[in-house]
């Protein structure tokens, strides 16, 4: 009797600090500092929240989406607007909260997959050994972002996967639901996704398993079924609150389909910086998967739905290495989902992370102890490492230098006031009518910058006839304003961290 209670009241320990970690987690929202992608974001959810308007502002009238997440990103944003009130600690709770949902969707899976142990170990696995804070879901989560979205999807999608393998059907339409869901969660989802579900399919075909290879190929399609009906009922639900928005020319090449050699640098630093332990799990994995290949029994629905896994993450991740910007964001699907087969191989090697285990596997040598002592080698590598580099990164920035500024718009100019900026976070505080450069000039600022290429930007920041110009990181960044202050048409007036005010130097 005192074994059970025992055991509970561990639990129960366990499950009262994991609640106050998460708590404290909750309460830094204010770093890091507000970007670029979430200030459309959550722009686009402002407007909806007050204006009724499924869109961006300029110069105070609706226009399109713009460079806003997708849809399920933003309804989050928006529900916390709603509740909480419009602010990035607000709009970032949302994703917060998500990405917690996320966590415990992996552990999950890694259960389902591997479990009891792996599913116990795989979120301090993750947020323990993802070296740089960039990669790991504890900086990540704390932005307003679509990647907490996607792996929330997908996680909750293969999860679904192995019961539906086992012949339930109720499982696998709910598998094409959150399939669907990933597909618009983000653009890119969809080759990867394919190539998924794809590659069980010969293995399956190779030992006749006709109930299985149909159960893929339905969730396969069904995915593709229900993002086209959740596109259609949003598209209905959105009906004359929105506008078209206008495709943006050469995007695919200067984000996705980049060979410069500056990127596939990129990519390979933050995949030594991150991805070491998934990626090293993901190959283990995929030994197991080979060495598997002969015996009886690999069609088990938990086999299949690992090979799904794997593909998933390995494709995405040869993406990421040949052709990707090289972003550390865009590895953070791998990192996540990686993090599965590197909790699984690393409590092979370790006995079950058992210190005893470990020691006798030291002792006893061989490919065992070759195998303790590597994993013991990246545990004491990696942990300290990892826990450093939150502690680091966390009081670096912070949202104050943004409120300091739109402070300053909103009570030091004149209600009319027009405000020019790149900066498109400060848009979600302001209260004066703004104007920002066309989306079309984010690929003209990818080409120069990631491409190399010597494209000018036709873009005239006197347009509309600004009284104050706001610079920030990307305006440093693409320097589509440096023209017109060395032409002395705005004098500086004020500055908060990265945020330098001018202001209109009139005839």
């Amino acid at each position: 009797m005192a074994a059970p209670r025992a055991r509970l009241a561990r639990r129960a320990l366990i499950s009262l600090a994991t609640a106050l970690l998460a708590a404290l987690w909750l309460g830094m929202l204010h770093s890091p500092e507000p970007n670029w992608d979430e200030g459309w974001t959550l722009t686009l959810a402002r407007t909806w929240v007050e204006r009724g308007v499924y869109g961006q502002l300029s110069l105070g009238q609706p226009r399109d989406p713009g460079l806003a997440a997708s849809f399920p990103t933003v309804a989050p944003v928006a529900l916390a607007f709603k509740l909480l009130g419009v602010g990035f600690w607000q709009g970032r709770t949302a994703i917060a909260l998500i990405c917690l949902a996320s966590l415990g969707a992996l552990a999950a899976l890694a259960r389902r997959l591997y479990g009891q142990v792996v599913g116990a170990a795989v979120v301090p696995v993750l947020l323990l050994t993802t070296i740089h804070a960039t990669g790991n879901p504890l900086y990540v989560g704390r932005q307003a972002m679509g990647e907490p979205v996607l792996m929330l999807a997908l996680c909750l999608a293969y999860l679904s996967l192995a019961p539906a393998l086992a012949g339930s059907w109720p499982w696998a339409l709910a598998a094409m639901l959150m399939g669907g869901l990933a597909l618009m969660a983000k653009a890119q989802t969809m080759p990867f996704l394919i190539v998924s579900l794809l590659a069980p399919m010969p293995l399956l075909l190779w030992r006749r398993r006709w109930r299985m290879l149909a159960t893929l190929a339905a969730v396969l399609a069904g995915s593709f079924v229900a993002a086209r009906l959740i596109g259609y009922g949003w598209g209905v639900a959105m009906a004359g609150r929105t506008l078209p928005g206008e495709s943006m020319v050469g995007l695919t090449r200067t984000v996705a389909l980049v060979t410069a050699p500056s990127s596939r640098q990129l990519a390979i630093e933050f995949s030594v910086l991150i991805g070491v332990p998934a990626l090293l799990g993901m190959a283990w994995a995929g030994w197991q998967v080979v060495r598997g290949l002969s015996r009886e029994g690999w069609e088990d629905p938990n086999q299949v739905t690992r090979l799904v896994v794997l593909a998933f993450a390995g494709s995405w991740y040869g993406w990421f290495l040949l052709l990707a910007v090289g972003w550390a964001r865009y590895l953070y699907p791998v990192v996540f989902l990686g993090a599965i087969f590197a909790t699984a191989m690393l409590a092979e090697w370790t006995g079950g992370f058992r210190p005893r285990g470990v020691l006798a596997r030291l002792r006893a040598g061989g490919a065992p102890g070759r195998a303790a002592l590597v994993a013991t080698a990246l545990l004491v590598v990696s942990v300290p490492a990892s826990l450093f580099h939150l502690a680091y990164t966390y009081p670096l920035t912070s949202d104050q230098p943004l409120l300091d500024t739109a402070a300053w718009l909103n009570g030091r100019t004149s209600p009319g006031a027009v405000i020019e900026t790149n900066e498109s976070e400060l848009f979600v505080y302001l209260d004066r009518p703004y104007h920002s450069p066309p989306d079309q000039l984010h690929v003209v600022a990818n080409q120069q910058m990631f491409l190399r290429e010597a494209v000018p930007f036709d873009y005239n920041p006197l347009g509309a006839d600004p009284d104050y110009l706001v610079v920030g990181r990307m305006g440093d960044l693409w320097r589509i304003y440096e023209p017109t202050l060395a032409a002395d048409n705005f004098r500086q007036v004020q500055r908060y961290g990265v945020y330098t005010i001018y202001e209109r130097v009139r005839p």
